[in-house]
């Protein structure tokens, strides 16, 4: 019977003329530098070709049957099978090859020996480019043609492809072996050399860029420079080598690696909050690259541990949310963030932190006005994500922190009139503003939040009584000036964003304001250009009596006459306004004196140029009396200012308690050394604050609500809270109807509760204690 060794014999006898060319061209090196030659390669493939196709006859043997009893077979020879020819061959060749890789082993681990300072890391590059690279590549170019036609040759080698590989990986056995290496701890030094370089080729590089992409151009990088080479491909054998040895050792080496990555995550911790996220992209891109040159098909495992050494810490986290939700508003980083969270399964703590900071943040921005637009900034930021998940902690904080929905109007109120004062000081520049659409986009928010806790009506009846009729006083041919800018805040408010909603239905009052600014806007222009010779500017402003805030509709004065510089203007214009409609024939005009805003020029400087006083009327007749005069008794003020003494006291008051005017033997005189406080100049302007009296008949009273009592505010809100609660429910007792508006508005007294259900009278019908709601 014909044994393996005669099988190998045999064909060594037919095969020796051809293996002994092979040996000589693959392990001799005696070939040109290019080892891709294609004349080189072409005359490898002939010869294995030859080799495959070459006739070798052996003797039949004799076989045994299924129960072991010796069977003939036809004597004689037979010719070899090609898959036989091959074997015999890869034994033969393989031989040849591990001797002389053993050879080259031995020769390294000598070297190394005799190079004590230098160590592994030294002496590995210069041998890879000198002697094992080029032999790798020399024999994998050879046997080109096996590779391409017979890959099965390595199929019990695991995932080795070309002969080259399998020297690589016979290579790193016996070195590991020999030189006794400590194997991990020279890897991790390895691959802290490769992070380097690719942290240097991510410094330029876009973090948008794929990661083929970026792998292909690194690849490119690493090739080209013999160091970099020779470690990465040591590396790349070293799984190679592992994952042929046995799936353990593959899953042990990989494990190792994302040991190194965390050990590396470790150099993060300092990093600051505003470099962190691009650090964190950085990392974890760096660590997927370096993977994937390694030849581990581990993207996602690498990003997830990644993330879990870095963004998933949740001491790092209580850090870093507050940065990017208080401080910068990154939306991107954010969004990142909570993405890593949600995906590592891990929601929970991350809104256990947001409601946190959220709740620090509107604390702060509740208890320091300079601060409050904050709590706008960090809403936009997480309405941005349309998270509900994130909307409902939104909505949970600020609950918390002000105590109930309806407590939110006010501060969101100081917000959108500081936001809006802001505006018109920019406006008043003439510089565009650069961050217009951002400010709109914080009324965005502002309206959205009043949307979600169902305060529009109460917002926008609020913002017409106590804050724009004011400022449209105060800021009088500005405010007409301005109104009609797309950058106008104030303008955006009351028309873009209130014409989305019910507001003109609900607050009427709003809407006709509006509409008695345009036409005085109409009537102040054609009056002007009719009378364009004044030698002051005039802006009269018409509003009809209801559509006036009714804290406006009560005059002090009960009887004054203006200044005789004024006083012909005003007759003038009056008889303008009556001619200029047949609507307004029959109309009676009658001046406001404590609506009244003067700016006038003084005699004091400030910065070189002449100081404008802000006066009232009373202030203005008061201040006109020292134009003819210089100093005037308080018997002859009283006599020349055409207003109640008790107003004429208060004007002078005003003035005295600043050092304008000097006051002794009840005499008053102009003090031509005043100086007003720096600070409390704005734009060239200085206001004298004056105090407002109170009407002699006594305090005014709507509906039942004492103003001096109750805030018209809160009593406004609490009457809006009743109406929802009854329309909601249809009827309820006392008792549950103020447990629901309990619920909406807490920290109410019985009194104010009282007050507000008496106003809001119109809306229910009483009857056995049970209030039953009337649309």
């Amino acid at each position: 019977m014909e044994t393996d060794e005669e099988l190998v014999a045999a064909v060594s006898n037919a095969l020796q003329p051809l293996l002994d060319e092979l040996q000589k061209g693959t392990l001799t090196l005696q070939f040109p530098e290019d080892v891709e030659n294609l004349q080189l390669r072409a005359y490898f493939t002939e010869k294995l070709k030859m080799l495959v196709t070459v006739k070798v006859c052996v003797t039949n043997v004799m076989e045994e049957d299924e129960v072991g009893s010796p069977r003939e077979r036809f004597k004689g020879q037979r010719i070899l099978s090609q898959e036989e020819i091959l074997k015999v061959f890869w034994h033969l060749f393989s031989k040849d090859v591990c001797n002389f890789v053993n050879e080259m082993v031995a020769n390294f681990v000598k070297e190394l020996t005799n190079s004590s300072n230098k160590g592994f890391i030294c002496c590995w590059p210069p041998f890879f480019k000198q002697k094992l690279n080029p032999f790798m590549k020399m024999a994998s170019s050879a046997c080109r043609f096996l590779d391409e036609n017979f890959a099965d040759l390595y199929s019990s080698k695991g995932n080795i492809k070309t002969i080259g590989d399998y020297i690589g990986i016979y290579l790193v056995g016996d070195l590991i072996f020999k030189a006794k290496v400590p194997l991990e701890d020279l890897i991790d030094e390895i691959l802290n050399i490769l992070r380097v370089r690719i942290d240097q080729y991510l410094f330029n590089a876009s973090l948008n860029v794929s990661l083929s992409d970026a792998n292909e151009k690194l690849t490119q990088i690493i090739n080209e420079d013999d160091i970099h080479h020779s470690l990465l491909k040591f590396l790349q054998l070293v799984a190679l080598y592992r994952e042929t040895r046995s799936s353990k050792s593959d899953v042990k080496l990989k494990n190792h690696f994302i040991k190194s990555v965390q050990k590396s995550s470790d150099l993060l911790s300092g990093v600051p909050n505003e470099y962190y996220i691009k650090s964190i992209k950085k990392f974890v891109i760096r660590e997927q690259l370096l993977s994937e040159l390694i030849g581990f098909n581990m993207r996602e495992t690498v990003k997830k541990n990644a993330l879990e050494f870095t963004l998933l810490d949740v001491k790092r986290l209580g850090k870093l949310m507050p940065y990017l939700v208080v401080e910068t508003r990154e939306l991107n980083s954010f969004r990142l963030l909570k993405d890593a969270y949600y995906l590592a399964g891990r929601a929970n703590e991350f809104i256990h932190v947001l409601g946190d900071v959220l709740e620090n943040d509107f604390r702060h921005s509740s208890q320091n006005s300079a601060d409050a637009e904050s709590l706008l900034s960090s809403c936009a930021l997480l309405r941005e994500l349309n998270d509900p998940l994130c909307d409902l902690i939104l909505k949970q904080s600020m609950r918390k922190i002000f105590g109930g929905d309806l407590r939110l109007v006010d501060p969101l109120l100081k917000v959108a009139d500081q936001m809006i004062r802001r505006s018109y000081k920019k406006l008043h520049t003439g510089v565009q503003d650069a961050n217009a659409e951002d400010e709109k986009l914080k009324l965005n928010t502002l309206y959205a939040i009043l949307e979600q806790f169902g305060l529009v009506e109460s917002f926008y009846k609020l913002f017409y009584e106590r804050i724009l009729f004011r400022r449209i006083i105060l800021m009088s041919d500005e405010f007409l000036k301005l109104k009609d800018n797309s950058d106008n805040l104030e303008s955006y408010l009351l028309s873009d964003l209130a014409g989305r909603g019910r507001v003109p239905e609900a607050v009427p009052q709003l809407m006709a304001l509006t509409n008695d600014l345009d036409k005085s806007q109409v009537l102040v222009r054609e009056f002007q250009s009719t009378n364009a010779k004044l030698d002051f500017e005039f802006v009269p402003l018409i509003f009809e009596r209801k559509n006036v805030p009714l804290a406006f509709q009560r005059d002090p004065t009960s009887s004054f006459a203006l200044p005789a510089s004024l006083g012909k203007y005003w007759d003038d214009f009056a008889s303008f306004y009556k001619n200029s409609s047949l609507r307004y024939k029959s109309r009676i005009l009658n001046p406001q004196t404590m609506l009244h805003h003067f700016e006038v020029e003084s005699p004091f400087t400030h910065k070189s140029k002449p100081l404008i006083l802000e006066l009232s009327l009373i202030q203005l007749c008061v201040l006109e009396v020292f134009n003819d005069r210089e100093i005037c008794d308080y018997e002859e003020m009283k006599s020349l200012v055409k207003f109640e003494p008790r107003h004429v006291d208060v004007a002078l008051a005003s003035f005295t308690s600043l050092g304008l005017l000097k006051h002794s033997n009840n005499r008053f005189t102009l003090n031509a050394f005043f100086k007003p406080d720096p600070k409390k100049i704005k734009d060239g302007k200085f206001r004298i604050a004056q105090k407002t009296l109170k009407p002699l008949s006594g305090s005014f009273i709507q509906a039942g609500v004492s103003r001096e009592g109750f805030g018209a505010w809160k009593g406004e809100l609490l009457k809006a809270c009743i109406v929802r609660a009854l329309k909601g429910a249809g009827d309820l007792t006392a008792d549950k109807l103020s447990e629901a508006v309990e619920q909406k508005f807490p920290g109410f007294s019985v009194g104010d509760f009282k007050a507000a259900l008496s106003a809001a009278v119109d809306f229910y019908d009483l009857h056995d204690n049970v209030y039953y709601y009337k649309p």
